[in-house]
């Protein structure tokens, strides 16, 4: 059974604009959640535009962040989190189910933006 240990800050996307075009979110919340693996990943990526024979390559440094919450927290994909002082924006969650097929908890997935 799972049981967050943890608490968080949650900001929810409002689906509107500020007058400088960032994506608005509202005041930040408190939830609970408990952590799966805060990860930072480096990939391959090519240095040039066109990639055509020149063969270059440089690492890209991708850092993604798996998380728990109770089925309570009102929590939808673009809203950003922060959970150990690092900002999450999810861009999935998953439904998980107990042994008897009621709803535990979500599984969050994220890109940590800072």
């Amino acid at each position: 059974m799972f049981r967050p240990n943890l608490r968080g800050t949650l900001w929810k996307r409002l689906g509107s604009r500020d007058i400088f075009g960032k994506e608005a979110y509202s005041a930040p919340t408190s939830f609970r959640y408990a952590v799966v693996h805060l990860k930072e990943i480096t990939q391959q990526t090519t240095v040039r535009a066109d990639s055509s024979a020149s063969r270059g390559a440089a690492e890209d440094a991708i850092a993604n962040a798996n998380i728990l919450v109770p089925p309570d927290t009102n929590i939808k994909k673009g809203d950003k989190v922060e959970v150990h002082s690092v900002m999450i924006e999810v861009s999935s969650l998953e439904p998980r189910f107990n042994t008897r097929g009621r709803l535990d908890h979500y599984q969050l997935l994220g890109m940590i933006v800072s």
